[in-house]
């Protein structure tokens, strides 16, 4: 009797292992071929698309409270200033940075010069973009006029770090780089690479952007005699075919001997080659 319930026992385990295994084949096998819904992945694609488009016109438009309200506070919180500096400029060089989607009003039309007519008043000087990184994302902000450097002869690491340091209770900053360059060559080759194919070198205005300026700060090497002015006016023959202006910086306290720096040829300090 043992025997027999041992083999009943035996049978009805086996028969439970093949229907489960049925089971699961019948299962696989109809999941395998399960149609899908060609109209609902249309849906989910569409409203996909449209959701990423409406969060990049959203980001890209430099009005939208994220950027005041959510980037830049995460920026000043997570990063030291001289950090904070380096992301804006790289996020300007990329195309990533946020736009300034709306046309200049008529009334902030400004005349320079002779007949030089610019779209607005605003513009943002040398210190921001030392190297020449940033030119047209600064454009697309909405700057009038963009002014890169200083820039020296040959490249140059300025003072030793912590040299940038926030004020926050005025919202501003105390800037002591000391002159960090990458040089002519390095600046000269970027200037040259936002050259259209179509544009002959020396084409005018240097921007490519109707009614905007663009300048170029030179600067003189901490290791050049004081009384010499041979930085400048090695400035002046690198850059004038690829500028609008070019800005002769003998303010600055971080070259030695650079404010005793006295040549009629230099003043007034901005020589202006439109």
């Amino acid at each position: 009797m043992a025997a027999l319930r041992l083999a009943a026992r035996s049978r009805l385990i086996q028969g439970l292992r093949t229907d489960v295994f049925r089971s699961a084949q019948r299962n696989a096998s109809t999941s395998s071929v399960r149609p899908t819904n060609p109209l609902r992945t249309a849906l989910y694609a569409g409203v996909f698309a449209v959701s990423t488009g409406l969060l990049a016109v959203y980001y890209f438009d430099s009005r939208s409270s994220i950027h005041r309200y959510v980037l830049t506070p995460l920026v000043r919180n997570l990063l030291d200033p001289e950090q904070g500096h380096q992301l804006a400029v790289k996020a300007l060089r990329s195309g990533l940075a946020a736009r300034d989607t709306q046309p200049d009003d008529e009334l902030l039309k400004c005349e320079l010069w002779e007949g030089i007519t610019t779209t607005n008043p605003v513009g943002v000087a040398a210190g921001f973009d030392k190297n020449g990184e940033a030119i047209d994302g600064l454009f697309n902000l909405g700057f009038n006029w963009v002014e890169i450097g200083s820039v020296t002869p040959k490249p140059q690491p300025g003072n030793p770090r912590p040299r940038m340091f926030r004020l926050t209770a005025d919202g501003a900053v105390i800037n002591r780089y000391g002159f960090p360059s990458e040089g002519h060559a390095v600046v000269l080759s970027r200037l040259k690479s936002r050259i259209p194919w179509f544009f002959k070198e020396g084409h005018l205005p240097a921007s490519f952007k109707p009614g905007k300026l663009l300048a170029v700060n030179l600067g003189k090497n901490k290791t050049s005699p004081p009384d010499s002015i041979d930085d400048f006016v090695t400035g002046v023959h690198t850059f004038a075919p690829y500028a609008d202006v070019l800005v002769v910086n003998v303010s600055s306290p971080n070259t030695p001997g650079l404010r005793s720096v006295r040549n009629p040829l230099f003043y007034p300090t901005t020589l202006s080659f439109m």
